[in-house]
Formats: C-alpha cells, sequence, structure tokens
C-alpha cells in the first residue's frame, strides 16, 4: 500500500516577514524529494494543526510556503511575534505513485499527461481520478482511464 507520509518532510521553521505575508522556508528541494511537478502543493500540520498551501521557489533556489493572514487563524499564533514552529509537510493530492496499478500505468505511459497531471490542482486530480474509480462496471473504467490519459495529455483541466 502507498503511504503519503513516507514522502514527510519534519522540519523547525521561525516565519520570516516579507511584505504584508510571512513565509516558511522549506529545509529542502520539494522537486528532488517529491518528484518535479508544475506545483508544488503541499499539506500537513503546524503545532499539531492541520494546513495546507503551495511552495514557491525563490530567485536564490531556496524553497517557501508563503502565507497571508488568514492562514495563522487556525493555529493561533502571532507570527510576528517569531514563534518556532514544528511543520510536518508532504504532496497534497493524488500523486501518480499511488494509484492502482492500471490508472499509475497507464498515466505513466504518457509523460505529457504525468506532467500536467501534477500542473493541475490536487481537487482537479481528484475529480479525474473519481470519475475513473466511481464506474460501477469494470468495462467502463477501463474506457475511462485512457479517456483520462488522452484529456490530461490534451491540457485539459477537467471533465
Amino acid at each position: 500500500m502507498f503511504d503519503i507520509h513516507a514522502y514527510s518532510v519534519t522540519f523547525e521553521a521561525i516565519p520570516i516577514k516579507v511584505g504584508k505575508n510571512f513565509v516558511i522556508p522549506f529545509p529542502a528541494d520539494p522537486d528532488v524529494r517529491w518528484g518535479i511537478k508544475g506545483r508544488q502543493d503541499a499539506c500537513g500540520t503546524v503545532n499539531g494543526i492541520q494546513i495546507r498551501g503551495q511552495l514557491t521557489k525563490q530567485e536564490d533556489g531556496s524553497w517557501v510556503m508563503i502565507t497571508g493572514p488568514s492562514w495563522w487563524k487556525p493555529i493561533e499564533v502571532d507570527p510576528a511575534s517569531g514563534p518556532l514552529l514544528k511543520i510536518v509537510l508532504h504532496p497534497e493530492g493524488p500523486l501518480v505513485e499511488g494509484q492502482p496499478d492500471d490508472i499509475r500505468d497507464a498515466l505513466q505511459q504518457s509523460p505529457a499527461a504525468v506532467a500536467f497531471f501534477y500542473e493541475i490542482a490536487p481537487h482537479y486530480r481528484k475529480n479525474w481520478l473519481r470519475w475513473v474509480t466511481d464506474a460501477k462496471r469494470p468495462e467502463t473504467r477501463a474506457q475511462r482511464i485512457p479517456q483520462m490519459v488522452d484529456a490530461l495529455a490534451a491540457g485539459q483541466r477537467d471533465r
């Protein structure tokens, strides 16, 4: 069974003020750790509270999670106070590697489909996978898999 937590990165960080936002430095290169994707969506916990956000590559090659004021409300800390945060992050959303064999193998046959799959937001990935896995008959599922792969390879965001 695929374990998303095998991709987890656990670290401590102090938020840094940049303009009106705060950034959380990420101590690894997610392209190396999680695979190169068009966007690096992450989720996990900060001080035990569930969070999600997008990692952004900086000009110097480092990675950060940019956070706005509403991001901090559930965590109940003031980022301006320079708190040391205990953070656990892993890639958000379905990954090709975690899919059933038939779906994973079909996607991996099309580099364009895999690349686009990782460029779209996790909710689009979930919708595509739900459309395939919700098929009531095996024949329908078998027909939907190549349709999904072709659509993703052609850059179709949703069904």
